[in-house]
């Protein structure tokens, strides 16, 4: 059951006793102008330039409510920008760097948005096009300063902050004291879905909800002021954001990384001890690590087998509340010493524990790197929940499940298998839109997920599929194409897997291939002279991934098999509105785009497979 309500401080006051208790300790690493070059700043540096920043907002007339928009990659910035935002009561507005033009002007517009925060000059010139159809937008502030380009209504971020300080200095204004103030009903921030489908929903986020939240995080997966993180996921995402707020009010260190594809160096030079990021990285580095073992001699590879079986045994018998024999206990002390120790030395040798999030995670990675000493906590929320709704923990996990409810909530399974929630961290509404209120979350206070799930004797829960992609074939089968479309995923050379057959008489499925994996066929075969269309669809790739097809498909329901399969020739992507910025699958823009191909699959009387032009 949720815990009872009650009354707990709010984010800037835990931030505020954070950055006082820690003053000379280093908060965070971001990196300088040249990209070798790593900068640290200590906890009185962060307050300082929140504090200037809450003053600078202030002087600009931002009021309590105001919505206030973040439009940049990850960066310190972003983050400071947010504490100050809240400090002041404003609503932070996050919108994802990847968004076109035309999806900004919707959020900004749609929001109200006053005053805008953007990176650089290439967002600038995004906002610039749509500016003169945003009405409430008077002031735009520059991360990257670019001089030529500012004026009365255009500000560098270190102009704003030096305006700040000269306040902050002058008038001694106390903005810690102001943030007990905030109504802890009041919205801190208004999150805006992805948008899978449709026009993305304003998701209202209480000041609240995001401390019950916090709290919670906390108590079920503890994080330490010794604790060191790497952000390096979109802050517009509700999962990261809530990642970064927790370590900072637990006085951790953050490093602001600046490409995922960098993950796995920041990983070794940082060396941190807990980690947040989404299957998807887990899958590639599951999938390297595999790919280097398959190719060393097999002593080597026998010797890593050992290992891991070793490992898993030991795993077993503790996950069953028993000591391991002896004998075992001694061979996992020679598995560590020749395969385990080395391995997680490639993460950085200090991981207490991964948590994962956004999507559903493959069993078989998460046991691989709980045998290798890196446990994964699997979790499952939603935007509408302030992220986190429930949590795998060290001492309570089941694979195959994405744990139990935070606390502060409590989940049940409505008659159509639907995963409902209601607690302190639901969402208060979607903004400026009581319709689609009224339609997420019932009289009791039960938000419909949308999602597919079950609670096991245990009140773990485990997610079955989204309750608008259940495919019904023509013999009648339910089918949760997810399922299926993960088991593809989990393949190196297979980046997204989107399957067809509503009402059909079998299934087809659409590939897009992995760059970095196809790029390693490309020269295998000797491909490189080919047009990128060409290499993708090049009857040797396409049958290398008739062998993933023939592999998964023994591993799956007669009716659940993919008999006929495409291989795109272009990635699915964000700039053509077929993936999210959270990069999931736009399943029905995609079933658009390429309905011509789909339904030629679905002609096909023998097995041969079909690019898309």
């Amino acid at each position: 059951m949720a815990r009872a309500k009650v009354r707990q401080r709010l984010l800037p006051a835990m931030l505020s006793e954070t950055m006082r208790r820690y003053r000379h300790r280093v908060c965070s690493y971001h990196q300088g102008r040249q990209a070798s070059q790593w900068k640290a700043l200590t906890w009185a540096d962060w307050e300082q330039e929140v504090s200037a920043a809450v003053c600078a907002l202030q002087d600009l007339d931002i009021r309590s409510g105001d919505r206030i928009g973040i439009l940049s990659a990850t960066r310190r910035e972003w983050l400071s920008t947010d504490i100050s935002i809240l400090c002041t009561g404003a609503i932070t507005v996050g919108i994802y760097a990847t968004h076109t033009s035309e999806q900004c002007e919707y959020i900004l517009k749609h929001a109200g948005v006053r005053l805008l925060f953007l990176e650089d000059r290439d967002q600038l010139f995004k906002i610039r096009s749509v500016w003169s159809e945003l009405p409430d937008l008077e002031q735009v502030i520059l991360f990257e300063p670019a001089p030529e380009l500012e004026d009365d209504s255009i500000l560098s971020y270190s102009d704003f902050i030096s305006r700040g300080k000269a306040l902050d200095s002058e008038e001694d204004v106390m903005v810690w004291e102001r943030c007990q103030d905030i109504d802890p009903e009041s919205i801190a921030a208004i999150a805006y879905t992805s948008g899978t489908t449709g026009h993305p929903k304003g998701v209202m986020l209480t000041h609240q909800g995001v401390a019950s939240t916090l709290y919670a995080i906390q108590r079920a997966v503890p994080m330490q002021d010794s604790d060191v993180s790497i952000v390096n996921l979109s802050l517009a995402h509700s999962l990261q954001r809530i990642g970064a707020w927790s370590g900072l009010v637990c006085g951790s260190t953050l490093v602001f990384g600046d490409r995922l594809d960098r993950f796995p160096q920041h990983m070794k030079q940082f060396r941190p001890t807990v980690q947040l990021s989404v299957p998807r990285v887990f899958e590639k580095l599951y999938g390297a690590i595999m790919e280097e073992v398959s190719e060393q001699d097999i002593r080597r590879r026998k010797m890593f087998e050992w290992a891991l079986d070793v490992a898993r045994q030991v795993k077993e018998s503790e996950r069953a509340g028993k000591n391991a024999p002896r004998h075992m206990r001694l061979q996992l002390a020679a598995a560590e010493r020749t395969v385990l120790v080395p391995l997680r030395e490639r993460f950085g040798g200090r991981i207490r524990f991964f948590v994962c999030g956004a999507a559903p995670l493959s069993s078989e990675i998460v046991e691989f790197f709980d045998a290798c000493g890196m446990p994964i906590l699997e979790g499952y929320g939603l935007t509408e929940t302030c992220a986190p709704a429930t949590v795998n923990t060290l001492r309570a996990s089941k694979y195959g499940t994405v744990g139990r409810p935070l606390d502060m909530c409590e989940i049940k399974i409505a008659s159509d298998g639907e995963v409902l929630i209601r607690g302190e961290n639901v969402m208060s509404g979607y903004y400026r839109d009581s319709k689609a209120t009224k339609e997420a979350i019932d009289r009791d206070g039960w938000l419909q997920t949308g999602d597919l799930g079950a609670l096991d004797e245990d009140g773990y829960l485990t997610i079955t599929g989204r309750k608008k992609d259940i495919i019904i074939t023509a013999g009648g089968k339910n089918i949760s194409p997810a399922n299926i479309e993960g088991a593809f995923e989990r393949e190196a050379l297979i980046q997204h897997a989107v399957v067809f057959g509503d009402r059909q008489k079998f299934l087809v499925g659409l590939f897009d291939l992995e760059p970095d994996v196809l790029a390693q066929y490309i020269e295998r075969f000797n491909l490189g002279e080919l047009s990128p269309a060409e290499q993708r669809t090049h009857p040797q790739v396409v049958a290398e991934v008739q062998l993933i097809v023939d592999r998964v498909n023994r591993t799956l329901a007669r009716f659940e098999t993919v008999k006929y399969f495409a291989v795109t020739q272009r990635p699915l992507s964000i700039s053509e509105d077929t993936l999210t910025p959270t990069l999931k699958v736009r399943r029905a823009q995609v079933r658009e785009q390429f309905s011509a191909v789909i339904e030629a699959l679905f002609l096909t009387r023998r097995n041969t497979q079909t690019s898309l032009w």
